[in-house]
């Protein structure tokens, strides 16, 4: 059994966050020798799967997802709640894309009435939304940030800019009022939804590499994101 079981989407961001930690000193080493880091794959589908069984295998008493993102927007004209450069945790978790439809035809599991874990016998269903857990000395802040989880990331900024607008209206119909649609990964809800099936803790933090739907990497940002992430982990847990 360990303490802390820190998932990880990529090779590439798993190396580039030792050396983040590694750049942290003695917290930093400390931080990564008393942390199991494990890969949970990229997407959907392998993060599901790969995060049950490094749950099986660890046992972990808490689970963190680290790694990067793309920072969302309600409109093109509007400022983010998230900057490219620095990293965020996040208060909640949502799911964009399953269901039937895509874009603005788009009606997810929710409306539908379906849930993604249908409730048994004293146990609670999952619907398209999951909590998170938010370290504790994370500075209160005045509205909250919901992490968008996509079968696919945004192609360009008006499919982001769609996928904002679709998922702020779900948290609203939800009467999630002080929520805000902050950025996209591919692999949130799938962690977070094995975690809630085994009953675990999950905090995600995420560096913002690029604004979502930008596919120019050259302009991305994922030295600074991870780094970032890298004294996010070793300020709230080392």
């Amino acid at each position: 059994m360990v303490k802390t079981l820190l998932l990880v989407p990529t090779a590439m961001e798993r190396d580039r966050l030792m050396i983040g930690l590694a750049d942290c000193g003695e917290a930093g080493a400390l931080f990564a020798k008393s942390t199991r880091v494990e890969l949970c794959g990229f997407g959907i589908a392998a993060a599901g799967a790969l995060t049950m069984q490094h749950l099986s295998m660890h046992r972990p008493e808490r689970v963190v997802l680290a790694g990067i993102a793309g920072s969302l927007r309600a409109d093109s004209q509007s400022q983010s709640e998230c900057q490219v450069g620095a990293a965020y945790w996040f208060d909640t978790v949502v799911i964009d894309g399953i269901g039937v439809g895509e874009q603005s035809s788009f009606v997810s599991a929710n409306e539908m009435g379906w849930q993604h874990v249908a409730p048994e016998v004293e146990t609670p269903g999952v619907g398209d939304r999951i909590e998170l857990v938010v370290p504790g000395s994370v500075s209160p802040r005045r509205r909250q940030r919901c992490l968008v989880t996509g079968c696919a990331g945004s192609s360009n900024r008006s499919m982001a800019v769609m996928r904002s607008q679709r998922v702020q209206k779900t948290l609203q119909a939800m009467g999630e009022t002080d929520t805000v649609v902050a950025a996209e990964d591919m692999e949130g809800f799938s962690v977070a939804l094995a975690c809630e099936v085994a009953s675990l803790p999950l905090s995600i933090v995420r560096g913002i590499s690029n604004q979502a739907g930008d596919r120019d990497h050259a302009g991305w940002q994922i030295d600074e994101a991870i780094n970032a992430v890298a004294k996010g982990l070793v300020e709230h847990f080392g």
